[in-house]
């Protein structure tokens, strides 16, 4: 079993023959795409708890 849910490369097919085969040269933006990497990091307020039972309040 494996954990990988999509991958690009070029050339030979890897040997698991998973993955979007792209041409050389290909920008960036289409390698993300192509190997599922095509997300957006998001930021957002968190509240901590540590064990002692005191609020720890980030900056």
């Amino acid at each position: 079993m494996h954990l990988v849910e999509s991958i690009a490369y070029v050339g030979q097919t890897p040997w698991h023959g998973l993955g979007n085969e792209l041409s050389r040269r290909q920008p960036l933006e289409i390698w993300a795409q192509q190997a599922g990497m095509h997300w957006q990091i998001e930021a957002g307020d968190v509240l901590y708890i540590a064990q002692d039972s005191h609020l720890v309040i980030p900056p």
